[in-house]
């Protein structure tokens, strides 16, 4: 966010953070200065993106892609593909390295996502999901239908988000459902991680009367809903449609 927001006054903790001993740590520092104008982490940032730590790998992917692909960094998709390409590549980091191209406006990962949109794993088809909605166009949308209906109730919160103005008052009456989820096994976690994905979903396409929604979501007593909540209020502000 430092970087995001350009507050060059955090510099110098930003700095120190790059002795964490946590590497993650350290990832997001050396993007958060390179936004600020440092250039001294590329080829720190490339040994992690092709090294054999996958957690690493595919948070360098989806860093790469905030950093978009116009110089200094205009090598950004070339990196990608090698990442995805790299010999007994971890089905992960593949994922990673494709959600990232599609967000970087690379429409030849189409087919690969849409590969990955029909995998037996949801966590796979949640991550091609966030690729999807970048790209547009009829296959994507033929497949965000489809997964609107999948069996899995993230999946379909996923996709119904991803399809924003294009979802219907079907998809819709779904996610309001989900805001008052319980996990049939007593699981607070899940049911949070449902109810978060319906406010996100709320966000993109809820009207104007689902505003007291999102807004008494933001008073939730769990920390997950209320940030959720807050994303979500951002999004259906700066939309036209609602």
């Amino acid at each position: 966010a430092a970087g995001d927001i350009q507050d060059h006054t955090a510099q110098p903790i930003l700095l120190q953070m790059m002795e964490d001993e946590n590497v993650s740590v350290r990832l997001a520092a050396g993007y958060a200065l390179e936004k600020l104008g440092d250039q001294r982490f590329e080829a720190w940032y490339d040994a992690a993106l092709l090294g054999s730590d996958p957690a690493l790998a595919g948070q360098s992917c989806f860093l790469l892609s905030k950093l978009g692909n116009k110089p200094p960094r205009q090598d950004s998709k070339t990196k990608l593909w090698q990442a995805l390409r790299k010999k007994d590549q971890v089905v992960q980091v593949r994922l990673q390295a494709a959600e990232a191209l599609a967000r970087l406006g690379d429409e030849k990962i189409l087919k690969q996502l849409l590969v990955y949109a029909s995998s037996g794993y949801a966590d796979d088809r949640l991550i091609a999901i966030s690729g999807l909605e970048y790209l547009g166009g009829p296959d994507v949308f033929a497949m965000l239908t489809t997964l609107a209906d999948d069996p899995q109730i993230e999946v379909q919160l996923a996709a119904i988000r991803a399809l924003g103005k294009l979802a219907d008052e079907t998809n819709l009456e779904l996610v309001r459902q989900c805001l008052q989820y319980e996990d049939p096994q007593g699981d607070t976690q899940a049911a949070e991680r449902i109810r978060g994905l319906a406010v996100l979903a709320l966000g993109r396409i809820g009207k104007k009367n689902d505003s007291i929604l999102l807004y008494r979501a933001m008073a939730d007593r769990s920390q997950y809903l209320r940030l959720a909540a807050a994303r979500a209020v951002i999004d259906y502000l700066k939309r036209k449609d609602r």
